[in-house]
């Protein structure tokens, strides 16, 4: 299901690691269910492999979230499409402004 490095990839490796997080399941957790090897998973997360479609579709279901909230949103190489913000713990664009941090 996966294939060789793509810049930039059709995922968003930070979303992908963030959304398994989020399901408290670990790479080994996600690896057996997709049917795929631990070290596909880790690659995918890290950037160093491509998640194609069919796979982002399978991770979606295991994460319980849409297939858009894994993908690459601008197709830029490099641009962060999306941070965990320390104060609310929440997925956002990189230009997000917390409020809890504002009003700390």
């Amino acid at each position: 299901m996966g294939s060789t490095p793509k810049d930039p990839p059709d995922h968003d490796p930070e979303a992908v690691a963030w959304w398994r997080g989020q399901t408290g399941l670990t790479k080994s957790d996600v690896a057996r269910q997709l049917g795929v090897s631990l070290s596909l998973i880790s690659m995918i997360e890290s950037g160093k492999r491509n998640a194609q479609p069919a796979l982002i579709e399978s991770m979606a279901r295991v994460f319980d979230c849409e297939p858009d909230q894994l993908k690459r949103k601008d197709g830029q190489p490099g641009k962060r499409l999306a941070v965990v913000c320390d104060g609310c713990s929440g997925l956002w664009a990189p230009d997000h402004e917390c409020p809890k941090r504002r009003a700390a």
